[in-house]
């Protein structure tokens, strides 16, 4: 009990925040711009960091969120119950948008348990159609969840561009990874 008493609030301090480390992110990098990182006001939502890019008409978006759902530090990977729990329901938010009329015909084109950067994710590919400019007009979507640093990481691309694939995904997330990862306390 003593041993738990001193170690801790050790622990506790080398937790960063959701919002420390997000702000560890730069405010451009890989093409993106205007990083705007945000704490939600529920502290079990943490926080977000929000990049776009745009190519002509064209766009990309980047979402970046740390959290923990109020259940405290989250294994790093995805062996965390939580971190399966976190990528179905960020699976079940895209449906829950189409049903609202935001997207439409969402396809899911993959689902598997990969790799990145060494880190194993939770990954998914979409295709859909959203609003814009009074049609519609074709997107992907990718969404990346594991544990990182105590917390659920969930990451999703959206864009139009043709640019956009699985490579590029998994070189943005490495990139994200690299800013915060290597001081992870609970990595293995």
């Amino acid at each position: 009990m003593l041993f738990l008493l001193m170690v801790f609030p050790l622990l506790s301090q080398a937790l960063e925040s959701e919002l420390g480390l997000l702000n560890k992110l730069p405010p451009n990098f890989s093409g993106f711009q205007d990083r705007d990182v945000q704490s939600f006001p529920d502290e079990r939502f943490g926080a977000s960091a929000g990049y776009w890019q745009l190519e002509g008409e064209q766009y990309t978006t980047l979402t970046v969120i740390l959290y923990d759902g109020g259940y405290g530090p989250v294994e790093t990977g995805i062996t965390s119950p939580l971190s399966k729990q976190a990528f179905d329901s960020a699976i079940s938010d895209i449906q829950t948008y189409e049903q609202r009329g935001f997207y439409r015909d969402v396809q899911e084109v993959s689902r598997s348990e990969t790799s990145v950067s060494n880190l194993p994710v939770y990954f998914s590919e979409f295709k859909f159609n959203v609003e814009r400019n009074g049609g519609y007009t074709g997107v992907k979507s990718f969404l990346l969840v594991t544990g990182v640093h105590g917390f659920l990481m969930k990451v999703r691309l959206t864009g139009d561009t043709s640019d956009l694939s699985e490579d590029r995904v998994f070189d943005i997330v490495t990139t994200v990874l690299r800013y915060f990862r290597h001081e992870d306390p609970l990595a293995r």
